[in-house]
């Protein structure tokens, strides 16, 4: 039976899969339109290096590939072009996936099983333009370069690469916070290997000079050191349980400014009026629609609009008030984010979650019970499961002198995805959860394998033996 439990299995029972479930579930297309935060499709086809060059809302790897796509490809064709595009990277998580596991340790069978679970998890985020899957795909992809650099056949400059996608991608993955201590600590780790350190420096160096780009061009431009301008409002959803007279009362008397009684994200000319009747009202023009038109082309709110700059500094400041005023508001927020965290939905109240589990009757209440009980118990219980084994090779690591490098990545990645996730927005939730579920998986692979009665040696220490070879050749 596990002689079937190949790579070449997984592609023919993910390509079967697919030839099923997608005709199930259509690919959507829809925040092409409407996303917050992509281009204007107009401008993606008419300009978009143009556009990229005023694009301050987001980093600007993703919106490249949009618009690198949508330049090219009729209209009429875009669904096609993208779900294609998306069943390609399908397949490769599926078979990068399988591979990790199987080169930790997994046994054969569990890492079979959890492969083909990954193919029905992810299944929502494959059928659906946004960059979650994309960044799936590249922190697998990671993962495994970094494997391949422990087992002595390749150097750190692929993963490198994979993790630089990244950050060009998704101002979630911060080039200082995320990407520099990982790029110093696998160095660091990777030390001994001679033939490829120093390529692997340089080129770092170099992927991190390229990451800092929208930073440095958002400071130039606009006096803000990051890659997306819109953290102020991100972080400000986290007072939508403050008790709204104080707030106002807050505003009256001049603690904060009265930005704080609006939503955060509200269209384009609120923020326009907010400001001329503040009297610091300062036109701008760019020269250039992507950040001067308050609405796109089809008529939905441009996101990038300059006056979200300012507007995002403003609930920044505010905001670092508000928690300290009101901390069990602020926490309860913090609640809803872990709530939708580790669910598959998004913006919850973590109080409510009665009304959410058994709303409705029948097979739509079960399935309720299913997306809002059932599911955030075992993604929690595997996450704890990943977080226990990898911390105990991590400490095993550390006293023996020998840190995995993806243990290391992996610790890391568990850390600063859920601590980020979780302290300083309230809004995308699973979705930022996503990427580091293959990681989960290997960790529940590990834990799995251990308690399995088999005659080989566990995997814990099969991984420690194929770490420590190539360590041994090179020194």
């Amino acid at each position: 039976m596990l002689k079937f439990c190949n790579l070449k299995t997984v592609l023919l029972v993910f390509i079967a899969s697919r030839a099923v479930l997608y005709s199930l579930r259509k690919f959507n297309l829809d925040l092409l339109h409407s996303g917050w935060q992509f281009l204007d499709p107009q401008l993606m086809r008419t300009d978009l290096l143009g556009a990229l060059a005023f694009l301050h809302s987001q980093p600007p790897g993703f919106n490249f590939f949009l618009g690198s796509i949508v330049s090219i490809i009729p209209e009429s064709l875009l669904s096609t072009a993208f779900a294609s595009l998306y069943f390609l990277m399908g397949l490769a998580v599926s078979a990068f996936v399988f591979k990790t596991l199987q080169t930790l340790g997994v046994h054969s069978g569990v890492a079979f099983g959890l492969t083909l679970f990954q193919m029905l998890w992810f299944l929502s985020v494959e059928r659906w333009l946004f960059y979650t899957y994309p960044i799936v795909l590249l922190m697998v992809l990671s993962g495994y370069f970094i494997l391949r650099v422990e087992q002595g056949k390749s150097s750190l400059i692929p993963a490198f690469s994979a993790m630089a996608a990244l950050v060009l991608i998704r101002g979630f993955f911060h080039a200082a916070v995320w990407f520099l201590p990982l790029f110093v600590g696998l160095l660091w780790l990777n030390r001994n290997r001679n033939g490829s350190w120093k390529r692997s420096a340089v080129a770092g160096l170099a992927l991190l000079l390229c990451t800092s780009y929208p930073y440095i061009s958002n400071w130039w431009q606009y006096g803000v050191f990051t890659s997306s301008t819109w953290f102020g409002m991100n972080i400000a959803r986290l007072t939508i349980h403050m008790p709204k007279d104080e707030v106002r009362a807050l505003a009256d008397s001049g603690e904060i400014t009265p930005i704080s009684l609006i939503t955060p994200f509200a269209p384009t000319n609120e923020y326009l009026k907010y400001f001329k009747e503040r009297g610091y009202f300062e036109e701008k023009f760019y020269n250039h629609p992507s950040i001067n038109n308050p609405y796109k082309s089809n008529g939905f709110p441009n996101y990038n609009h300059w006056i979200y700059i300012s507007a995002a500094r403003e609930y920044g400041e505010n905001t670092k008030v508000l928690i300290q005023k009101f901390p069990l508001e602020y926490l309860h927020a913090v609640g809803d984010q872990a709530y939708s965290f580790f669910s598959r939905k998004s913006y919850m109240n973590i109080l409510e979650w009665e009304s959410y589990a058994f709303a409705g009757e029948g097979f739509g209440r079960m399935r309720n019970v299913i997306d809002y009980l059932i599911l955030p118990v075992l993604m929690l219980t595997g996450f704890c499961l990943a977080v226990h084994v990898f911390t105990g090779q991590a400490i095993e690591g550390i006293k023996r002198r020998k840190l995995s490098s993806f243990v290391f990545f992996a610790v890391y990645n568990i850390v600063y995805i859920t601590t980020i996730a979780l302290l300083f927005e309230r809004g995308e939730g699973c979705f930022m959860r996503i990427p580091m579920d293959p990681l989960v998986f290997a960790g529940i692979g590990l834990f799995i394998t251990k308690l399995l009665p088999l005659k080989q040696i566990h995997a814990e220490e099969d991984m420690r033996k194929m770490i420590n070879r190539p360590l041994q050749e090179t020194s």
